[in-house]
C-alpha cells in the first residue's frame, strides 16, 4: 500500500514539474508510468491485507452485498465507456493509447479495491471503522470520482476552463490528502 501511495506521489510531482516548471504537455510522460504503477501496488497490498486478516463475508447482509455489486457494476460500465471505449484513438501513438486505456483499467481496479476496503473495515467493525481504512476508502473514492469527472469533461479540463479544471484537480488533491491521512494514521 505504501508503494502505491509513493507511486501516486511521484507521478504527481513529475506531472507538476512537466506542467508548471517545464511548460510541457505532461501526457504521455514518465509521470504516467508512476501513476499506472500505483494501481497494481494498491491491488496487491490490499490483497495481502485480506489474506493476512482472513476476511470472511458470511456476516454481511446479502441485500447489502447485492447493492454493492450492482453499484460497482454501474460504475464499471461508466468507466468502461468513458475511459476505455471512448478514449482509444487509432490515430494516437501506442504509448498514448496504452496510458489512456490503462487509466480506465486502473479505475476498474479501484472499484475492486473498494470491495477489499469494505471487507477489511467490516472485519474491524467491532472496533468501529478504523480511521486509516476510512481515509483509504475516501482516497479511493475521490480518485475514482475525479477520474470519472475527467472522463466526462476531458476537453474542458484540458482547455483549463473554470470550474472544470479547479473542481477535478481539487478532488484529486483531496484524494492525495486522504491517502496521506491513511498512511500516517
Amino acid at each position: 500500500l505504501t508503494m502505491g501511495i509513493f507511486y501516486f506521489m511521484t507521478g504527481e510531482i513529475l506531472w507538476t514539474v512537466y506542467d508548471l516548471i517545464l511548460h510541457r504537455d505532461p501526457f504521455p510522460s514518465l509521470a504516467d508510468l508512476f501513476y499506472t504503477l500505483a494501481y497494481p501496488s494498491f491491488f496487491l497490498g490490499l490483497l495481502n491485507e485480506l489474506r493476512t486478516n482472513k476476511i470472511n463475508v458470511k456476516g454481511v447482509s446479502k441485500l447489502f452485498l447485492y447493492s454493492l455489486l450492482l453499484n460497482s457494476f454501474l460504475i464499471t460500465c461508466i468507466i468502461f465507456y468513458f475511459y476505455i471505449y471512448r478514449t482509444y484513438d487509432a490515430s494516437n501513438t501506442f504509448r498514448e493509447n496504452f496510458y489512456t486505456v490503462g487509466y480506465g483499467v486502473g479505475d476498474l481496479i479501484l472499484v475492486v479495491m473498494n470491495f477489499f476496503v469494505f471487507f477489511l473495515a467490516w472485519k474491524e467493525r467491532e472496533e468501529g471503522l478504523t480511521s486509516a481504512w476510512f481515509y483509504f476508502f475516501s482516497a479511493i473514492f475521490m480518485t475514482l470520482l475525479g477520474d470519472i469527472l475527467f472522463g466526462l469533461f476531458e476537453t474542458e479540463h484540458s482547455q483549463k476552463l473554470w470550474p472544470y479544471l479547479q473542481t477535478i484537480d481539487s478532488i484529486w488533491i483531496l484524494s492525495y490528502l486522504y491517502f496521506a491521512a491513511s498512511f500516517f494514521e
